[in-house]
């Protein structure tokens, strides 16, 4: 297959809108009934809550109302828990979250990635400001006076390196609030892990590295990390239910096959902190986003243009991961490494597998939407 027919291929994608388990002896209790294998649920959580049902004997603590995956993830980790000396399952909701007072800058260029970002970091008490690319972060940080910043590597008009070694340089003009510490604190935020990508960063002038996706976990470490402690509050232990020892090792197992998860909800709805009805529009903006992907990254090839074929499969990549398209963000990645390295008598078949895992995508998103519409 030719690149010219790879690209029709892409271009005709676009036009065709793509586009046995045992009983187990467990119960779900109201929070004021007493039990020993039970899972409490109650409208409005508490701070202290969970530690408090850990106390009595209970080995789940959910909000109501309780979405029915966090309810099955629950129930299926409760059900391997053997001894009393197991951490609280719980989720992450607000009231367990320690809440920062800072302000964030959040520079993305992406729109789906800019808004699990933000919806992450506001769990935290934080207040989140976004750029789309480093000259925007500049003018940003010269307007208003930031706690931290959070940079993307790949932008268009000014990528995260040439940004952060402008903040760095000594004449950088800071708002006049922030000159009495002018070591703003900068956190590479990159879909690129491979070996050399964090000491790049940190040439650059940034301070830590996170890998794209951002899972809630690394996220809260790197505040605690960067940010001012918060308000001292002894916290329960968290075991997240979204993402259990359980779902990882089935997800290991499909990723040693040759058929990688389409769609891993949990896991997606982890990344918003539950929000189902953000994670919902963020599917469907990426949906309509689709034609756009495709057709710059068809013109791209046609042009035979490697690096910026690579750089509009990057943009897939980031966005499937944020998703947690894992099928999908690993075509796209396959494709990537192709483009950069030239690989031409790999990228149909590159294609062909993007094609493929957009397709399905778009099909178990659909049907998953429609039934959380039903409920």
């Amino acid at each position: 297959m030719t690149a010219a027919g790879a690209t029709s291929r892409l271009r005709c994608l676009v036009s065709c809108r793509l586009l046995q388990r045992r009983p187990s002896r467990l119960s779900l209790r109201h929070f004021q009934g007493p039990a020993r294998r039970g899972s409490p649920s109650e409208a409005q959580g508490q701070r202290g809550d969970a530690k408090k049902f850990k106390a009595v004997g209970f080995a789940a603590y959910l909000n109501k109302p309780v979405d029915e995956s966090v309810l099955y993830n629950a129930l299926r980790q409760v059900a391997g828990i053997t001894t009393n000396e197991q951490p609280l399952i719980t989720v992450y909701t607000s009231s367990e979250l320690p809440k920062f007072n800072a302000r964030v800058l959040v520079v993305e260029d992406n729109i789906t990635n800019q808004i699990v970002a933000k919806c992450m970091l506001e769990e935290f008490g934080i207040q989140v400001d976004v750029a789309a690319n480093g000259e925007e972060a500049l003018t940003a940080l010269e307007t208003l006076s930031y706690d931290l910043v959070f940079m993307d590597c790949q932008m268009p008009v000014m990528d995260g390196y040439e940004a952060t070694r402008s903040i760095r340089e000594p004449t950088f003009n800071f708002h006049a609030s922030r000159e009495h510490d002018r070591a703003i604190p900068i956190i590479a935020m990159t879909a690129n892990t491979m070996q050399g990508d964090r000491e790049k960063c940190l040439a650059a002038g940034m301070d830590d590295f996170i890998a794209k996706p951002v899972e809630p976990e690394k996220l809260q470490q790197a505040l605690q990390r960067w940010l001012p402690e918060p308000e001292a509050e002894e916290a329960p232990q968290i075991v997240d239910i979204n993402l259990n020892k359980a779902s990882k090792t089935e997800v290991l197992q499909q990723q040693a096959s040759t058929r990688l998860v389409i769609w891993d909800q949990a896991d997606a709805l982890k990344r918003v902190m539950g929000k189902q009805k953000i994670l919902k529009t963020l599917v469907n903006s990426f949906i309509n986003d689709l034609p756009m992907y495709i057709e710059q990254l068809a013109l791209n090839l046609q042009q035979q243009d490697s690096p910026a074929a690579a750089k509009s499969a990057h943009a897939i990549k980031g966005v499937a991961a944020n998703l947690s398209a894992i099928a999908l963000a690993d075509a796209a990645s396959r494709l990537e490494r192709a483009c950069l390295d030239h690989s031409g008598e790999t990228i149909p078949a590159e294609i062909r597998a993007i094609e493929t895992e957009l397709s399905d995508f778009y099909a178990e998103t659909q049907t998953v939407l429609q039934q959380w519409q039903a409920h």
